[in-house]
């Protein structure tokens, strides 16, 4: 008797457990993405969030919103806002320029500085501002608006979308503006 494997055992054993091995490394490579897209979706959620909650309080701390509304709904790609001191806050969107090309980004721009509300690993999509996501619709009883609604969508910057998945999240508030 023969003590020992045969050559053909060995070939199927090593068979068996390179496909487990195959298999084994797709699931931990589809867990690894799937994790990396969850963390990036909660990261554009906070930076939306945070976005949002700093444009609402800018029209609601301002003594006036002041745009191009003559009484019909239109829809803006910026706002502008008179502070309780009379300066002026404008909110837009601005093209900023990173090593991987240009990103859009929401800005607020005041007589001292301009400053982002949306951090640089996020995009209001589109290759210029006229093209960008980021939409200011005002109701107006006049030359001063009595709400507003803000729109616009973020996506991650540097993550190729497949079809089937969507990795932006879109941002709605509506803003009534204090008399």
């Amino acid at each position: 008797m023969n003590k020992g494997f045969s050559l053909i055992e060995i070939l199927i054993t090593i068979v068996i457990l390179g496909g487990i091995t195959v298999i084994l490394s797709q699931s931990f490579f589809s867990l690894s993405r799937s994790s990396f897209r969850s963390d990036a979706m909660k990261q554009i959620k906070q930076s939306g969030n945070f976005a949002l909650q700093t444009i609402e309080k800018m029209i609601r701390e301002s003594e006036a919103v002041v745009s191009v509304c003559d009484g019909n709904p239109i829809s803006n790609k910026e706002l502008l806002l008179i502070n309780r001191e009379g300066s002026q806050t404008r909110l837009h969107c601005a093209s900023d320029m990173m090593e991987g090309g240009a990103i859009m980004r929401i800005a607020s721009t005041s007589s001292s500085a301009t400053q982002y509300l949306t951090p640089t690993y996020v995009t209001l999509g589109g290759n210029t501002c006229e093209s960008s996501s980021l939409e200011f619709s005002c109701i107006a009883s006049s030359r001063f608006v009595q709400s507003v609604q803000v729109k616009f969508r973020l996506s991650p910057v540097g993550i190729q979308e497949q079809p089937i998945e969507s990795s932006s999240i879109e941002f709605q508030t509506t803003v009534n503006v204090r008399k």
